[in-house]
């Protein structure tokens, strides 16, 4: 899988966590949305080494 295929499988997986947290707990799952947006965000930290 390449970085780009990566990120869009990332992308879409939040956009249907929030559309089903919207669904189900209205304004709420807006919230819920953004808290998963965070956590993705936080755990996706790519880093490149320069070894040589």
């Amino acid at each position: 899988m390449t970085t780009r295929e990566a990120l869009c499988a990332i992308l879409m997986s939040i956009l249907l966590l929030t559309a089903g947290f919207s669904w189900l707990f209205g304004p709420y799952g807006l919230i819920g949305g953004g808290a998963a947006l965070l956590v993705t965000t936080l755990f996706t930290d790519r880093r490149e080494d320069d070894d040589g």
